[in-house]
């Protein structure tokens, strides 16, 4: 293998990506490779990144070599960028065009890279070049030619872009050369498996498992400010000639890479522009450990290849015979535990430390490490000779004023890199979380690795309080409203909230409670975890759960619970298992939380673990972290430290005694844990809490929350079914559960038995392409299931609402209107036999009251119009369009049987009800104030046109509204929220209405009821957080005349909620706090669709 030094001239330009400005990078000579970014310095980087990968692995040979020599191909050439004005054919062209010329052999060739193409240029009469003149000719004889092949070619669409340039790239690439056809190549031989004949090339090798610094310069290269004394003092000892090997030791985060960085690009800056060839320059190769053996088969195979690459950074400047350098290659790792551990096997005990080992000690070869104090001290007693071959340099963590000045120069080249914009309140925000929640991470790294996260996700965009706290809601998982300071708890919110799903242990939900309110507050203990707790009690009593409550209301999901059973960790070797060890270096326990710094770890029965592992929690619950075998410490300040313990219940069932309470039982527990737990491991403990022994009325609020949780499951929810059961069937499935000393577990049994059995057995010979309400009610002393159908309402016809007016059309549209009351008002007159109205008839001058005040509103609409009369006190309709068929099946009319199919599947799913929500948050609102004002009125005449006939034929309606959760023991606030807004409905209109609200109901009177409401009779789907959909029946029934058919239970409207509604017929959605105006549409599509 040989270095090629390739001296490439590059086309510059300036090209739209993503709607920025960004340089374009690509060879003059050649279309690839191409390379793009924000910023001049880091398009060059990622180019000459992208021509190294493009070598990797190049072996020349007959058909190749031609490319290798157009990449070392620069001639002294001629850069311009000609101004053309001709005509091709019909077409005018106008505009600029770059070409580069340059002479080979007595004659010149000019390039045009916009079209890649190369031509000779020929003299004018004169004899010599006019180039603008070739440029043109070429152009015209290129354009003809592509036209001839693509009616549709434009030469304007590769004009030359605004300040496009050439530069040159410099780098280095390794190629190969193929061997001859009649070499003899024997790797492929039966018996070449058999021994360790392999040779490495040095130069190729260490491309394989390192990267070389230099390269990065100028602009992947981090820089590091307000340390030069630190920089400094790093320049003089690695470009120096002892070759002193030296380790770089600080916390996490501290800057330690950063100032290496920083070095090399001031080493690079420095002497690049005295250096002929960037191959004379000292160099820095980052090598990773862990791929030096990668792929190495054969005992004694990744020595050797480790010894060719530290020959060939020993050896690589001697090529160089005439360049004279103070200092040679250098090596940097930063992954130094991982060196006295790879390598080693059952038939080597040889590691890369004991490789490395000479070179240091004869100072033939320099090497840098970077550690942080855990990895420098393990490194320290592992192997003392080693570690005491390098000199040690400690970086300190900067003082906040420093590391805030550091993060302001950062913030610039983070906004030049991403073209966003990063807000003082945002780093603001971002220095209050790391001080709260990510105190391990030193300054300044802490604060950039996530201002670096949050530049990359809002590329071209802008970074303020609202992303900050959104990316660390993700990282965390905490809920908002936790870490939000802006966001307040309500006084016992959060107790109701724990004591709901916690039955009958009060202490804990206390203890819970005021666990959240230190978290919410900030003002748990520093460098310690944020809670540490000792449950105590039976089993079956609720220990775990609570566990989980807890995570659910920080978290908001199970999915950050770490729990471990310390039954599997009860011998010797349970530490090295939750820490690791040298074999095995991922603990399970540090691993866990390394990658889920946020969340509750759970230690079941703690009592049973090994002494070992109670003297490693000390640390835990003291020091709140936890070093692991390779040195990285993983910090548990952000978590709830919960042990569970069933100590001292056996001693508890035991004791005898008349009136025995449970501050007896207290006592008992107390005394068991003193005896099994030493003093210091208690004493670190924020909390021991006795959990009591459930009885039967905890038992029945339990077996609701384990049906909540039975509907959770994917059977269920893939079928989309919403499971009923009565509360008497619930009360004798949890009457059989019901062991006090076996507590929640025996009822879960129970469960199980009696109605997940029944409910698999009706499901699987049930099939169904609807969604279905299962119902298990309890008859003749037995569970007798039942399954309702639920099929959703069909959308009108696009054309169903009379034309809406705009502004040139609305006078017209209320004349017509005003010749529909009038006729209202005619019709009514005639039949009036005249005379006063008796009292008891109040319903019949009610009616001509409506007709009358609606007449005179309309008469008052048309005098305004001609005298620019505004009227305010008219809000437009929140209405909005949301599109059901375009969100589920894509922009269509009408959706088939097929498809209204999938519209009705996707509705019952949580991601459709997201998109409609979507699609009223970002939609238009689809009538102005005009519009609004005129379908209030129209809507008014339709009402009372319907009620026309019923007045005529003094037909009084009685109707009664029931409003019923389908899910027993469910669905409360909805009902109460369909109710509230039918009574609000029904004020608007002026009826009288009578409200039951122990029976859930209302009662009306008036003409044409059921007409008029009978569209509001069918199923109201109700979507909540972590739940299944919530069916809440309106039924509609007629009290006097006769009976009308009931029709089949339909979803009719949708609720996130109480968020926000959307009506199936109509197709319109609404915030959830619609007024009774905006509610008429409803009803009026209800009218329309019967």
């Amino acid at each position: 293998m040989s270095h090629v030094h390739i001296q490439l001239p590059v086309l510059v330009q300036n090209v739209q990506v993503e709607g920025k400005q960004q340089y374009l990078v690509r060879p003059l000579f050649r279309n690839y490779p191409v390379a793009t970014h924000l910023r001049f310095d880091k398009a060059l980087s990622k180019f000459k990144g992208e021509l190294t990968r493009q070598f990797k692995g190049f072996q020349v040979d007959r058909d190749n070599v031609d490319e290798l020599l157009w990449y070392k191909f620069n001639p002294k050439y001629n850069f311009k960028i000609y101004k053309i004005e001709t005509t091709i054919g019909k077409q005018f062209v106008k505009g600029s065009f770059a070409a580069a010329d340059f002479e080979l052999r007595d004659t010149r060739f000019v390039i045009l890279p916009s079209l890649n193409h190369i031509f000779i240029a020929e003299k004018n009469e004169k004899g010599k070049y006019d180039i603008k003149a070739n440029v043109e000719r070429a152009i015209e004889k290129f354009t003809r030619r592509r036209k001839k092949h693509d009616d549709e070619f434009d030469i304007m669409g590769f004009v030359a872009t605004k300040g496009e340039f050439i530069t040159e790239v410099e780098c280095s690439v390794n190629i190969t050369y193929k061997s001859f056809p009649f070499e003899q190549d024997n790797s492929f031989s039966f018996f070449a498996g058999f021994g360790n004949n392999s040779e490495f090339e040095g130069s190729e090798e260490i491309l394989k498992v390192g990267n070389d610094l230099n390269a990065r310069f100028p602009g992947e290269l981090s820089r590091a400010y307000y340390r030069n004394d630190l920089v400094a003092r790093l320049s003089d000892i690695i470009y120096q000639t002892e070759n002193t090997p030296i380790v770089i030791v600080g916390s996490e985060g501290v800057g330690k890479h950063t100032l290496i960085h920083e070095v090399v690009w001031q080493y690079m800056n420095r002497n690049g522009e005295t250096a002929i060839n960037p191959e004379h320059h000292e160099k820095i190769w980052q090598i990773d450990p862990t791929r030096i053996i990668a792929g190495m088969r054969v005992v004694g195979q990744w020595q050797k290849r480790f010894e060719a690459i530290l020959k060939y950074v020993i050896e690589r400047k001697n090529e160089y015979k005439n360049i004279k350098s103070l200092g040679k290659d250098k090596i940097l790792i930063d992954n130094v535990v991982s060196m006295l551990r790879i390598g080693k096997s059952s038939q080597n005990d040889m590691t890369l430390s004991d490789v490395l080992k000479p070179y240091l000690e004869k100072r033939t070869l320099q090497v840098i490490l970077v550690a942080t104090p855990e990895q420098w001290k393990i490194l320290q007693d592992k192997d003392r000779r080693f570690a005491d071959l390098f000199q040690v340099i400690r970086i300190d963590e900067p003082s906040e004023e420093i590391a805030i000045k550091m993060i302001a120069r950062q913030r610039l080249n983070l906004e030049l890199d991403n073209e966003c914009v990063i807000t003082t309140k945002a780093i603001a925000q971002v220095f209050s979380l790391h001080r709260n929640y990510l105190k391990h991470q030193a300054l300044p790294g802490g604060i950039m690795k996530m201002l670096e996260q949050l530049a990359t996700r809002h590329k071209f965009g802008s970074v303020d309080v609202p992303q900050v706290r959104e990316a660390f809601e993700e990282q965390s998982g905490l809920q908002w409203e936790v870490f939000d300071e802006s966001f307040t708890f309500d006084k016992n919110e959060v107790h109701d909230a724990i004591a709901a799903d916690l039955v009958g242990q009060p202490q804990a939900a206390e203890c819970l409670a005021e666990t959240i309110h230190l978290v919410k507050a900030k003002l748990n203990t520093p460098g310690k975890p944020l809670g540490s707790f000792l449950f105590i009690g039976p089993t079956g009593v609720g220990k775990t759960q609570a566990a989980k409550v807890l995570c659910n209301y920080l978290m908001g999901s199970e999915e950050h619970l770490m729990r471990f059973d310390m039954n599997e960790y009860i011998d010797g070797g349970a530490v090295q298992r939750l820490i690791g060890d040298m074999h095995r270096p991922e603990g399970q326990l540090t691993g866990k939380v390394r990658y889920q710094p946020f969340g509750i770890v759970l230690l079941d029965e703690i009592e049973k673990a090994n002494t070992a592992v109670h003297d490693l929690l000390l640390q835990v619950l003291d020091d709140g972290r936890l070093t692991d075998s390779l040195g990285r410490t993983t910090d548990f300040t952000n978590t709830i430290i919960i042990m569970t313990s069933n100590v001292g219940a056996r001693d508890v069932d035991s004791t005898i005694g008349l009136g025995k309470t449970s501050r007896d039982d207290a006592a008992v527990y107390r005394k068991s844990v003193e005896n099994h737990f030493r003093p210091e491991f208690i004493n670190r403990i924020d909390r021991i809490v006795i959990f009591d022994n459930l009885k039967l009325p905890h038992i029945l609020q339990i077996a609701k929350l384990q049906i909540q949780e039975l509907l959770s499951r994917d059977g269920f929810v893939r079928r989309m079914t919403i499971l009923n059961i009565d509360p008497e069937a619930l009360d004798w499935v949890a009457r059989r559960g019901f062991d006090e000393k076996m507590g929640g577990r025996a009822l879960k049994r129970q469960i199980e038995r009696d109605l997940t059995a029944l409910s698999a057995d009706q499901l699987i010979r049930t099939y169904s392409e609807r969604p279905v309400i299962f119902n298990i009610h309890f008859k003749e002393n037995r569970l007798v299931p039942d399954i309702l159908p639920l099929d959703f309402v069909t959308p009108l016809a696009a054309n169903w609402m009379d034309k809406i007016p705009n502004e040139k059309q609305i006078k017209s549209h209320y004349k017509t209107l005003k010749k529909r009351i009038n006729q209202l008002r005619d019709t009514v007159l005639r039949e009036d036999t005249g005379g006063e109205i008796d009292p008891s008839e109040w319903h019949r001058y009610h009616f001509k009251n409506q007709i009358d005040d609606l007449r005179e509103r309309v008469n008052n609409r048309i005098l305004g119009f001609g005298h620019d009369i505004v009227e305010t006190t008219v809000k437009p309709f929140r209405l909005k369009r949301v599109g059901l068929s375009s969100i589920v099946i894509g922009n269509v009319k009408r959706p088939n049987a097929k498809q209204h199919n999938l519209l009705k599947d996707k509705l019952f799913q949580r991601d459709g009800i997201e998109e409609l929500k979507d699609a009223f948050r970002y939609g238009r609102e689809h009538f102005d104030r005009t519009q609004t004002r005129y379908l209030n009125d129209m809507i008014a005449a339709k009402f009372l046109e319907i009620g026309l006939q019923a007045y005529l034929d003094d037909d009084r309606q009685q109707v009664e509204i029931t409003v019923r959760s389908c899910v027993a023991g469910g669905g409360d606030a909805e009902v109460k929220f369909l109710l509230d807004l039918y009574e609000k409905m029904m004020e608007s209109q002026d009826l009288q209405l009578k409200r039951n609200k122990a029976e859930q109901r209302i009662t009306i009177e008036g003409y044409a009821l059921y007409e008029l409401f009978g569209g509001e009779q069918g199923i109201h789907l109700f979507y909540r957080p972590h739940k299944n959909p919530l069916p809440v029946a309106v039924n509609i029934r007629l009290l006097n005349g006769e009976a009308r058919p009931t029709p089949t239970p339909k979803v009719i409207r949708v609720y996130d909620g109480i968020a926000t509604i959307t009506d199936l017929r109509t197709d319109f959605s609404n915030s959830g706090d619609i007024a009774p105006e905006e509610f008429a549409l409803f009803l009026y599509g209800g009218v329309m669709g019967a």
